[in-house]
């Protein structure tokens, strides 16, 4: 077990806690929201519907808007779906050897969604910076500002749905929230009881990849 990445980890889940509301951390925000309606959008194709168009708020609140797909795989798919991608993102800085493609890839996926989902102006501008940022940080840095990188963004992807449980369980059935909509939609359950599952879920999901990426193989060095 590598004690230096755990600790590591560890120290950057604890400062993004805290410091979630922090304008230090803003762009991580939107980052991760970035993330969130990729879900969403990865859930609409995957089960035959259309995307419209991805909106990011300055508040940090989100929507793909889309037509068809399945609502029982879209409307979970934007926390799931930031958690796998999370995922995929820590385990490539722990457990493989291309750091930089990783950023560089990453990089190339934000100006493409970009380029054929966001209309705005806000999103766009935190769209491109974020491509351009990922990949030049795989075509310039060291693959060991590249691996912390990585590790910071798919931990902070990994736990969106629990630092956004705060919210969700303070606003209960009074706001547009995906619980909601689930609720609504799919098993009429409170929004808050949908929000504390995906947040266990996503508790269970993140300590298992910050395990494996603790637990990486000297062969991604």
């Amino acid at each position: 077990m590598r004690w230096g990445r755990a600790f590591v980890l560890i120290a950057l889940v604890t400062l993004t806690w805290f410091t979630w509301r922090s304008k230090a951390v803003y762009p991580v925000r939107i980052f991760v929201t970035f993330l969130h309606e990729m879900g969403h959008a990865a859930g609409t194709l995957a089960t035959g519907g259309k995307v419209l168009r991805i909106t990011i708020s300055p508040d940090t609140s989100g929507k793909c808007l889309r037509q068809g797909g399945w609502d029982i795989v879209v409307i979970p798919a934007g926390y799931l779906g930031s958690m796998l991608f999370g995922t995929l993102i820590l385990l490539a800085a722990s457990r493989t050897r291309f750091r930089k493609a990783t950023s560089f890839l990453l990089g190339l996926v934000f100006l493409a969604c970009v380029t054929f989902y966001v209309r705005s102006m806000f999103d766009f501008f935190f769209g491109l910076a974020w491509g351009v940022a990922l990949a030049s940080a795989g075509w310039w840095l060291p693959e060991d500002a590249n691996d912390l990188l990585l590790s910071y963004l798919g931990t902070a992807s990994c736990l969106f749905a629990v630092f956004d449980l705060r919210d969700l369980w303070r606003l209960g059935s009074a706001a547009d929230t995906d619980a909601g909509h689930f609720s609504d939609k799919i098993l009429p359950l409170p929004p808050r009881v949908w929000a504390a599952l995906w947040a266990a879920v996503a508790v269970v999901w993140a300590l298992a990849a910050l395990r494996a990426a603790v637990r990486s193989s000297r062969s991604s060095r």
